[in-house]
């Protein structure tokens, strides 16, 4: 999984941002990501799984069951990352 927290900070650094931003551009990557995350799970039994498991809490289970299920999962997140870093004011 994408380190979150160091594609912000180096995001702030980069385009000059204020630190008060973080909250809201971590929240606003992580939609990003469970977008692209729900738009690549194809059936509703994979949906149920995700949900259960975003929702326990477990974040190795979590990871291990996409990677499973999307078996590109990392060029993705990657894509996703790269996406927003270039559209982003």
């Amino acid at each position: 999984m994408a380190d979150l927290d160091r594609f912000v900070s180096d995001l702030i650094r980069e385009k000059g941002l204020d630190e008060k931003l973080r909250p809201d551009l971590l929240a606003e990557i992580g939609e990003k990501l469970d977008e692209m995350v729900l738009d690549n799970l194809e059936t509703t039994s994979a949906l149920d799984e995700y949900d259960f498991l975003h929702d326990s809490g477990n974040k190795e289970e979590l990871r291990a069951f996409l990677a499973a299920a999307i078996p590109d999962l990392d060029d993705r997140e990657k894509q996703v990352l790269d996406d927003f870093r270039s559209s982003y004011r």
